[in-house]
């Protein structure tokens, strides 16, 4: 235990405690208690099995700061580790860090790995103002140090081996420069979970959280949680869980007030969350829930549950309880397929839904994604991870290569020599997914897109609530088309929509459709109060059309239901027969006949109604002359056992203060009102 009141600095050094190799017996606890420590140039705190025997814990306590930084010659990173080594027997022990402010920057570390057999321990790390993690520093061309925090399993050993679980407190958490949270199996063993709990803002730029099976590995993913006030995923950043090999990816749920994802890497990659089965791996999809008050999806950036397997894609729930925002171009909420397994469900549930410039929200059994490439010379890059794709461009920038296994390419070359595109195309034959949306105000606008579509397979279903409008601009879409590919035909889905009113602006090719290729068209059903400026017919560019027709099939039904709700519906209908003015004037005057012949009512112009609607009523449209009646309006005294008793009607206030009730009417100053006569007639 070390007990240092300021500055612990360690440069190119190293605290340790061990199980040498062929040792038996258990590792020491490291604890250190300090003000500020800095591990610099390759400096660690390590606590390692290297023989048979478990690693002892480490506990730093740090009540300012703590820094990790750099690498040494060796090429070995800053910071904690404790690992069980590949001739290691035992489990690595836990790490426990707390401090003010933790930076992990230029390759600094912070790691639980296992190399042999055993489990790897838990790292738990609590910052009560900021954690950055930040950068990466080069040590050859093979090798790249990244700042980390991660926990791992590589162990090849029959028993089965886990990654520990990371446990993440602070009141503001930020990656960025290709810096990593992780907890990965790539042995036989399960993916530890991985748990973050921030009081302020999460922020990731160009960095990643992820949980994942790698390529040798057989397990599961472990699942995310964040939990956060306000989380930034920018520049290609991600949550991810993904199985590269054999196993389930874990589950990823985010709560958070907003949520913004935005922008792509320098290299194409959309900033995002993600679920995934590669092309590689056997499994099932995670689950993705997002609870958020407001989140927006912009510039490339997506939230997918997606297979590039034969395994069927996650579903993906978000409530917002304000708005979901999808805007851009290959921005998208996405439950997907590319391969023979069928998409999963989403579920939006929110008072808007804004999808716009090209932006899509589906359930699709196809993926694409489109690359830029601005260079010139010779590169090599993965544009699928692991798929091993390749891609060579001459020195004018004209793409001479592609070679990208197993996917079909589609290169569009009609563009400046430097700017050449690569579509990326994973065609599906499974089943499209179910896309739920729940919202008040939904808006579709230049391109915007409520898709669940099949490449091989049926279309899927789509199924919009409690809806009070629904507005389509600009070549926007709500598809549950069966596209079709060669010898493979499948059905049109089914859509299905309620809401108050539905209304295509006439910029044309606005359409609702559920069409098929070889299989049937599917159904479309509609229930609003109004459906303005698009109808039932065939397609055409030029118009906002509702189709449900097959190419070679049997055409599907369109149920369009309008309800006809009577905007005056229990409004008492008056009287045709209007009343005579003698019978109204002779009703009223009925107390005095004397009066009644000499009153009377002249109706002149048009009876009260404005010449024209913008003018006022005007005093000379009316007319009339009356008799007062004589009767008067002092009301009778009132007969009791103890007399005739006259009600009060006003009173006064005497000079010393004394209130009298009086039987004529006084204002609230107490002076006496005159008497009217009780008019007859008007």
């Amino acid at each position: 235990m070390l007990n240092i009141n300021g500055i612990t600095e360690l440069i190119d050094s190293n605290i340790f405690s061990q199980v040498a190799p062929g040792g038996v017996g258990e590792g020491g606890t490291i604890t250190v208690n300090t003000t500020n420590l800095s591990l610099l140039e390759g400096s660690q705190i390590s606590s390692g099995v290297f023989g048979t025997g478990n690693a002892g814990i480490v506990t730093i306590n740090a009540a300012d700061t703590i820094t990790f930084q750099g690498i040494n010659e060796n090429g070995f990173p800053s910071g904690i580790v404790n690992n069980v080594a590949a001739s290691g027997i035992g489990n690595a022990g836990n790490i426990d860090v707390t401090t003010a402010n933790l930076n992990l920057v230029d390759g600094g570390t912070i790691r639980s790995n296992v190399l042999g057999q055993g489990n790897g321990g838990q790292i738990k790390i609590n910052a009560s103002n900021a954690i950055n993690v930040s950068g990466f520093t080069e040590f050859d061309e093979a090798t790249t140090r990244f700042s980390s925090i991660e926990s791992s399993t590589f162990s090849t050993a029959e028993e089965t081996n886990n990654a520990g679980n990371i446990d993440i407190t602070a009141d503001s958490l930020s990656l960025s420069n290709q810096a990593s949270l992780s907890s990965s199996t790539s042995g036989n063993g399960n993916a530890g979970s991985i748990l973050v709990n921030v009081n302020g803002i999460t922020e990731l730029i160009d960095s990643n959280i992820f949980s994942q099976v790698g390529e040798t590995g057989t397990g599961s993913g472990g699942t995310i949680t964040l939990n956060t006030t306000n989380l930034s995923l920018l520049d290609g950043a991600s949550l991810n869980s993904t199985t590269f090999s054999e196993g389930n990816a874990g589950n990823i749920t985010i709560s958070s007030d907003s949520v913004l994802i935005d922008g792509t890497s320098s290299d194409g990659f959309g900033s995002g969350i993600f679920s995934q089965i590669s092309s590689t791996g056997v499994g099932s999809a995670g689950e993705i829930k997002v609870e958020t008050s407001n989140i927006s999806v912009t510039n490339g950036g997506l939230i997918s549950a997606e297979t590039l397997s034969n395994s069927s894609a996650g579903n993906l729930t978000i409530n917002a309880s304000e708005s979901i925002k999808v805007i851009g171009l290959n921005s998208g909420l996405f439950s997907r397929t590319g391969a023979s397994g069928n998409s999963g469900i989403v579920n939006l549930n929110s008072p808007q839904l804004i999808v716009q410039n090209n932006a899509q929200v589906g359930v699709n059994n196809f993926i694409e994604r489109e690359f830029s490439i601005e260079s010139s010379g010779t590169i090599t890059r993965t544009i699928e991870t692991g798929g091993g794709s390749t891609l060579e461009l001459s020195p004018d920038g004209e793409i001479t290569r592609v070679e990208i296994p197993g996917e079909s390419i589609e290169l569009e070359t009609n563009l400046p020599a430097n700017v050449q595109r690569v579509l990326n195309s994973n065609q599906g034959t499974g089943d499209a997914g179910t896309l739920n949306i729940t919202a008040a105000n939904i808006e579709l606008t230049n391109g915007g897109t409520i898709a669940a579509i099949s490449a091989g397979g049926n279309g899927g279903e789509i199924n919009i609530r409690e809806a009070d409008r629904l507005t389509f601009r600009e070549n926007s879409n709500i598809t549950a088309t069966a596209a079709g590919i060669e010898n493979v035909g499948g059905s049109g889905g089914n859509i299905s929509i309620d809401s108050d009113f539905i209304i295509a602006y006439p910029q044309k090719n606005n359409n609702i459709t559920a069409n098929a290729f070889g299989g049937s068209g599917g159904n479309i059903s509609i229930s609003s109060n109004g459906v303005f400026g698009i109808r039932e017919r065939s397609l055409d560019d030029d118009t906002n059309d509702i189709n449900a027709s097959s190419e070679f099939s049997v055409n599907g039904n369109i149920s369009i239901s309008i309800l006809n709700v009577n905007p005056i519906q229990g409004i008492t209908e008056l009287p045709n027969d209007p009343v005579g003015l003698e019978e109204t004037t002779a009703e009223a005057c009925k107390a005095n006949r004397q009066a009644i012949a000499n009153s009377g009512l002249t109706i002149e112009g048009k009876g009260g109604v404005p010449q024209a609607p913008e003018y006022p009523l005007g005093s000379d449209i009316l007319s009339g002359n009356t008799q007062a009646n004589s009767t008067s309006s002092i009301p009778q005294p009132i007969k009791t056992s103890q007399g005739k008793i006259q009600p009060a009607r006003g009173i006064e206030r005497t000079e010393n203060g004394e209130i009298i009730l009086t039987a004529y009417r006084t204002n609230n100053q107490g002076d006496r009102l005159p008497e009217t006569k009780i008019n007859c007639g008007l």
